[in-house]
């Protein structure tokens, strides 16, 4: 069985994003890599949150072979 905090991402499915985003920095080196999975539908809103912190830079999203973004980087800011 998942715990429920695998399960529910908060109203708009987005809560764990924002608390790895915000806490990684903490734990990237210089110039580390942060990479997460996403689903199909949620490349704008996790960008933008990215992009809020003004802690990463070369942000950008990979598909997958169906087609759909599912998987984006960025680099912390050194």
């Amino acid at each position: 069985m998942e715990p429920r905090i695998a399960l529910d991402g908060g109203t708009d499915g987005l809560n764990i994003y924002r608390k790895i985003i915000k806490e990684a920095y903490k734990y990237l080196n210089p110039n580390g890599y942060l990479c997460l999975e996403i689903g199909y539908d949620q490349k704008k809103e996790v960008i933008k949150l990215i992009e809020d912190t003004r802690k990463y830079k070369e942000i950008y999203s990979k598909k997958d072979l169906a087609g759909n973004d599912r998987i984006i980087i960025c680099k912390k800011e050194s």
